[in-house]
């Protein structure tokens, strides 16, 4: 009973196999012999084939959109910049002010100190002999005072100098950075209208083949090109930054006491 079943599927499978081979056949024999087949053959070339040469130009097309995209993301990245300069501007500025309101602090103290010092030294000539080594060691002390708030003056004005060339570098790095980016816009604009041209020229082809290559080559050349510009003025725009360090005015010690040098520093100073 088994091996009647078993013998009544082969022979089904037998049977399905023979009809599938039969309609190969056919189909076969129509598309090569007959006026239908040659129909078929014709329309699918003029469509299918057609849909299969036209994908490689819709893809280049799509890459050169994408490459477009990219270099955009880049020119914007260089905006981020533009937002740290702004704030790195913003700081010197209120170093700036701080610096400044300091110097003129430390000229109003110099000048009480000068303003002693010349007292003094009125003082000491008018000064009985036996008062006037008191008178002395004040005259001295008020020159010593002097001395150190002039050069913390010297040292006050040098730091605000400092402060303002790194201000003025910055805004010079950042208006090179405003033009970089329009520099780079109207290249990127510059390239999309090459490639509506590209894609024009394509159109117009009576060998989509060869026009795809030269389309292909004109891509890679631009986009290289595009590349190393932005990579070189990247370089440029980093090599701008200041390079200024503040180092620290070394003050020298006081000479050592002498009457005669105070005296002289005093009267230079009302000969000025």
């Amino acid at each position: 009973m088994a091996d009647c079943v078993r013998g009544e599927r082969c022979g089904g499978m037998a049977k399905k196999l023979i009809v599938v081979a039969l309609a190969v056949v056919t189909v076969s024999l129509v598309l090569n012999k007959t006026r239908l087949g040659e129909n078929v053959k014709v329309w699918w070339h003029d469509n299918v084939g057609c849909m299969a040469s036209k994908s490689k130009p819709v893809s280049e097309e799509v890459a050169l959109k994408e490459e477009l995209e990219d270099l955009n993301k880049e020119v914007a990245k260089l905006e981020d910049d533009d937002v740290k300069l702004v704030n790195l501007i913003a700081k010197e500025d209120v170093a700036i002010r701080k610096a400044e309101a300091l110097l003129e602090a430390l000229k109003n103290e110099r000048d009480q100190e000068q303003a002693v010092a010349f007292k003094l030294q009125k003082e000491l000539q008018t000064v009985q002999k036996k008062d006037s080594a008191n008178a002395e060691e004040m005259i001295i002390q008020a020159v010593k005072n002097l001395k150190l708030k002039d050069r913390a003056v010297a040292t006050q004005e040098q730091n605000v100098k400092v402060c303002n060339e790194n201000a003025k570098a910055l805004r010079q790095q950042r208006e090179t950075l405003f033009l970089t980016r329009q520099e780079l816009r109207n290249k990127l604009a510059e390239l999309e209208v090459r490639v509506v041209k590209i894609q024009i020229e394509q159109a117009k082809t009576l060998d989509p083949t060869d026009k795809s290559r030269v389309a292909d080559i004109r891509r890679r050349i631009d986009a290289v090109d595009t590349r190393v510009e932005v990579r070189e003025r990247e370089r440029e725009v980093r090599s701008e930054l200041p390079q200024t360090e503040k180092r620290p005015v070394q003050v020298s010690a006081p000479k050592k006491d002498d009457v005669q040098d105070a005296l002289n520093y005093l009267n230079d100073k009302n000969q000025k």
